[in-house]
């Protein structure tokens, strides 16, 4: 191996390794991971941090306006939360075949008996080319990005969507920027360069993306302007859309 390999294989376990830490650290202190916090709190809504408007339908109108579903699509919404977006996404769009996962069964319990699943994103149990997209909103940072971006690549046919929402890094140091966001809710964010590194490497292609300008208004109260800005000071919304190449 050339001296340049060498570098690039350390670096590459550097951050593999970093990533599995903040991994830890987010299943310990991350409250999504906790059932009896989630059920104790009540928690309900549209779980995202930053929205496209104040309101949960318009906002919802614009994301599905963005991923481009194709009409009776089936689309797995995982890490589906309560199931509040799905419900919107189902009034708007009752051409959608929607199947809603989650491995909090405190919020599952929520969402549609006939349409609910328990199981984790990053062992999805299902066959590979079952579904035409796959919704991943605010739920990347709960795993390893490989590992998602591997199992989505695998159950998204040829051509599908994978729209993901989320926070995403925009700190000078990659490595180490979105310290608050990971603190205060136990939440990784990545950079965009390292999403859209393994997206390809996964066989995705970006073909839309937009940026959400609301943040969510049961958030806004909880912090005073300046500690929103030092919470949100390195991470930017974004949502992107992906197209899973013809194999």
């Amino acid at each position: 191996m050339t001296l340049y390999g060498t570098l690039a294989s350390r670096h590459a376990q550097r951050q593999h390794a970093h990533e599995q830490l903040d991994l830890v650290i987010a299943k310990q202190y991350g409250m999504y991971h906790d059932d009896t916090a989630v059920e104790a709190a009540g928690v309900r809504g549209i779980l995202q941090m930053f929205l496209f408007a104040q309101d949960d339908a318009t906002h919802v109108e614009r994301l599905l306006a963005i991923a481009g579903l194709p009409n009776g699509a089936s689309v797995l919404d995982c890490g589906c939360g309560t199931g509040e977006l799905d419900l919107f996404i189902q009034h708007q769009r009752s051409d959608l075949r929607l199947t809603l996962l989650n491995k909090s069964m405190a919020q599952l319990r929520c969402c549609p008996r006939e349409r609910r699943i328990l199981g984790d994103m990053q062992w999805l149990p299902f066959t590979d080319n079952t579904f035409d997209a796959m919704l991943l909103c605010y739920t990347l940072g709960y795993g390893a990005i490989d590992t998602v971006f591997s199992e989505a690549a695998r159950v998204v046919k040829p051509g599908g969507k994978f729209v993901l929402s989320d926070m995403i890094c925009v700190a000078d140091n990659q490595a180490t920027g979105a310290e608050a966001i990971l603190l205060l809710l136990g939440y990784k964010c990545y950079g965009e360069q390292r999403i859209d590194t393994v997206a390809t490497q996964h066989g995705f292609a970006l073909v839309q993306r937009s940026t959400p300008a609301y943040l969510h208004p049961a958030v806004v109260p909880l912090w005073t302007a300046q500690e929103r800005e030092t919470i949100f000071h390195d991470i930017q919304p974004e949502v992107m859309v992906f197209q899973r190449k013809d194999d």
